[in-house]
């Protein structure tokens, strides 16, 4: 697991706004993707990883998937959030791996158990959606994440009013890199 990085990457997110996966479910997107790639490429080396985020109730379809990974250039470092539980499945994960996409792991609210890591990829992308985390939280998540194969692991804490998330991100930077030494 890599530390906490230069602290200049740079991520994109495409699943809101103007420019979205969530309106065409992947369908009919090639301008749009060539778009979001040729400005997301402006970064250059400052390029963290864009995450493509589908929607909840959009149940898998691998050749669609496909499809869309044949538009993103080789070496695009792009990470893919498929919630619905249908994505979870063997086929789609190589079909990530073929591509060098990783699978974005996101532990949410809503999910009792954690959410599983399935390396796809070269770099992990994983968001930590519950508004709190406790040290020993943050420990079991930097233990799980050093564990996979990765060459860097991106890690986001959720957004929100109450500004919890940089303090959990400081933390887990800190337990992250003492677990490296």
């Amino acid at each position: 697991m890599a530390g906490g990085g230069s602290g200049r990457d740079a991520g994109v997110a495409w699943g809101r706004g103007p420019v979205y996966v969530y309106g065409e479910r992947l369908n009919e997107v090639a301008d749009e993707t060539g778009y979001l790639v040729r400005t997301a490429l402006v970064l250059g080396p400052r390029l963290g990883m864009i995450l493509f985020q589908l929607p909840p109730n959009l149940k898998k379809d691998v050749e669609r998937l496909r499809a869309f990974l044949a538009l993103l250039p080789a070496g695009l470092p792009a990470a893919f959030e498929l919630r619905h539980p249908t994505w979870h499945d063997d086929g789609v994960f190589e079909a990530l791996r073929g591509h060098g996409a990783a699978l974005c792991s996101a532990d949410t609210e809503e999910d009792e158990q954690d959410a599983p890591l399935v390396p796809t990829a070269a770099r992990g992308f994983v968001r930590l959606r519950r508004p709190d985390y406790a040290t020993t939280d943050l420990e079991r998540w930097a233990r799980r994440i050093g564990k996979q194969p990765w060459e860097r692991a991106f890690v986001f804490f959720k957004h929100e009013d109450a500004g919890a998330g940089p303090r959990m991100a400081a933390a887990f930077r800190e337990i992250a890199g003492s677990l490296l030494e």
